[in-house]
C-alpha cells in the first residue's frame, strides 16, 4: 500500500503492551523522560523543534511513561496532523530501555478523514514502559493526543452462534464451532491491522475466504448443519495484531419443511430450492424424446450463471432471466445432461431456486442450406440450434441478421465451439467466416443480454 503522506488530520491507533513495532534511534529517550500515560486519561501535547531529535532521519519525538501488570493489553491511539511512529521499550530495574518487537513501520490508512494505523501484542509480565511518538518525516509538526484504554482479549474460547470474540494474531490458529441449529450463519474475521483469511470445516462442509468482508476483512456465508466446525485464522502477508471473530446466525429464506436439493436428478415441472455451499451445484436431466426445455435459475443472494452440457451441447447463460437471473431455452435430443449452478461472482454461497420446464417436440433439428435464407425467432434466453453438414472442404459465411436485438453466432464441433461472432455483420448483426472441414457441424442462434425477437439466418459458400 503508498504511504499517505499529505498533510490532513492523521489518527494512528496502536493495541500494545509486550511489543509496538518502532525503530529505534541514536540518542534515544531517556527513562526520566515525558508524561505519564495512563488508562482512560489522553495526553495531548505539540511535536515542535524543542523536542529529542532522532539523528537517523531528523524528526522529533515526544515520550510517555506507562506501567503494564502481567498479561495486560490495551489499546493506545495516537493522533496528530501527520502520520506518526509510535516505538515502545521496556524498562529494566536499572531503568534501561530495551525495545519491544522489531523496528517497523505501519502504513496509514484513510478512515472517517483520518489516517489510521494499529500494532498490538500482549504483555508477558508487567513492568515501566517507555512509550515514543514520532514523525515519519523531518518536517512533522503539531498538536498531539495520545491516549491508552484496556482491551480484553477472548479469541482462544469455543464459539456457538452469537458470540463475537476478540483476540491476538500472532500465529496460525484453529477455534472450535459448535452449531446446535441448522440455518444459513455468517461468520466474519475483522482487523484494522492486518488482511486476514478465515477457513471453515465440518460435517461435509469447507469453505475458505480472504476479502468478502469489509475492505480486506474475511467472510463466510453458509448453510450449516449441526454439530461440531473448525475455524482457522489466518493472514495475508507478515503482520499480526488484534482481531475480532463474531457467528452471526441469518435469518433464514428457506420456508419451514422445505427440503434442499443440491444434486441428483433434476425433476421437471416444479421448483427446486438448493443452497451453494462453496462450490456449484450439479444436475441431471433426463430426457426420453426430444424436447423443447426451458431452465430457470434465479438467486436473492448472488449473480447466477446457468450451464447446460451433454450429447454434443455446451450452452452457458448468465442475465437472460429477470435482473441477474438466468433462463436457457433450447431443444434437446434424447439423452443425460448435466445442469449446473454458478454464482457468478465465484463466491458460490447462498439460496437458489432452479426449475426445468419440458415441452415434447417432434420436429428435428432444423438444417442449414446453403444459399438458403431461413426466418426464426427468439424467445427471453432462448437458443435456436440448426445442423449444418460439410460434404468437401469449402469457406462458409454465417449470417444472423435481426432488427429486433444484438444476434449472436456460435459454431461447435463436436460439442466444442469453434467459432463465435456478435457483431461482424452490419450494426449488430452476428457474421462468420470459416474454413470447415467435412462433417457435421451444429450452429447456435442466440441474442446477446437474452433479448426475445425474430431473425433471418442463412449459410453461402464463398
Amino acid at each position: 500500500m503508498t504511504r499517505i503522506v499529505r498533510r490532513s488530520a492523521v489518527f494512528c491507533a496502536f493495541v500494545l503492551s509486550f511489543s509496538l513495532a518502532g525503530c529505534e534511534r541514536t540518542g534515544a529517550p531517556s527513562a526520566d523522560d515525558g508524561q505519564r500515560l495512563a488508562l482512560d486519561k489522553p495526553a495531548t501535547g505539540e511535536i515542535t523543534s524543542g523536542n529529542r531529535l532522532n539523528y537517523s532521519d531528523g524528526t522529533r519525538t515526544a515520550t510517555f511513561r506507562l506501567d503494564l501488570e502481567p498479561g495486560d493489553a490495551v489499546a493506545i491511539e495516537a493522533g496528530a496532523a501527520f502520520c506518526g511512529r509510535l516505538t515502545l521499550y521496556s524498562l529494566d530495574a536499572d531503568g534501561r530501555q530495551v525495545l519491544q518487537g522489531p523496528a517497523t513501520d505501519g502504513d496509514c490508512v484513510e478512515k472517517d478523514g483520518r489516517l489510521v494505523q494499529m500494532r498490538s501484542s500482549v504483555s508477558p509480565e508487567g513492568g515501566r514502559y517507555l512509550l515514543a511518538f514520532s514523525g515519519r518525516e523531518p518536517g512533522d509538526f503539531g498538536p498531539y493526543r495520545v491516549s491508552m484504554s484496556p482491551l480484553k482479549l477472548d479469541g482462544d474460547r469455543d464459539l456457538v452462534a452469537g458470540d463475537e470474540v476478540a483476540g491476538l494474531w500472532s500465529a496460525e490458529k484453529t477455534v472450535a464451532l459448535k452449531i446446535a441449529e441448522a440455518g444459513q450463519y455468517q461468520i466474519d474475521l475483522r482487523s484494522a491491522e492486518f488482511d486476514p483469511t478465515l477457513k471453515l470445516e465440518g460435517q461435509g462442509v469447507s469453505r475458505e475466504n480472504d476479502d468478502d468482508g469489509e475492505s480486506t476483512d474475511a467472510r463466510l456465508t453458509a448453510y450449516l448443519q449441526p454439530g461440531d466446525y473448525r475455524l482457522t485464522l489466518g493472514r495475508v502477508g507478515s503482520n499480526g495484531g488484534v482481531y475480532r471473530l463474531s457467528i452471526l446466525k441469518k435469518d433464514s429464506a428457506v420456508a419451514p419443511g422445505l427440503e434442499l436439493q443440491n444434486g441428483g436428478e433434476l425433476p421437471t415441472g416444479r421448483d427446486v430450492t438448493g443452497m451453494l455451499q462453496g462450490e456449484p451445484a450439479s444436475y441431471q436431466l433426463v430426457l426420453a424424446q426430444r424436447a423443447r426445455v426451458a431452465l430457470a435459475l434465479e438467486s436473492d443472494d448472488f449473480d447466477t450463471r446457468l450451464d447446460l452440457a451433454g450429447d454434443g451441447v455446451r450452452l452457458s447463460d448468465d442475465d437472460s432471466g429477470e435482473d441477474t437471473d438466468s433462463r436457457l431455452v433450447t431443444l434437446l435430443e434424447p439423452g443425460t445432461y448435466t445442469v449446473t449452478a454458478f454464482d457468478l461472482g465465484e463466491e458460490n454461497a447462498g439460496l437458489f431456486t432452479l426449475s426445468a420446464t419440458v415441452t415434447p417436440a417432434s420436429d428435428a433439428m432444423p438444417a442449414l442450406v446453403p444459399g438458403v435464407q431461413q426466418p426464426g425467432s427468439l424467445a427471453v434466453g432462448e437458443q435456436r440450434r440448426y445442423r449444418l453438414s460439410v460434404p468437401e472442404s469449402a469457406s462458409y459465411v454465417l449470417t444472423m441478421r435481426s432488427s429486433d436485438f444484438d444476434s449472436v453466432l456460435h459454431l461447435l464441433r463436436d460439442g466444442e465451439v469453434i467459432g463465435t461472432d456478435d457483431d461482424g455483420g452490419d450494426d449488430t448483426d452476428a457474421r462468420l467466416e470459416v474454413d470447415l472441414e467435412p462433417g457435421d457441424y451444429e450452429v447456435v442462434a442466440i441474442t446477446f443480454g437474452g433479448d426475445s425477437g425474430s431473425f433471418r439466418i442463412q449459410a453461402d459458400i464463398r
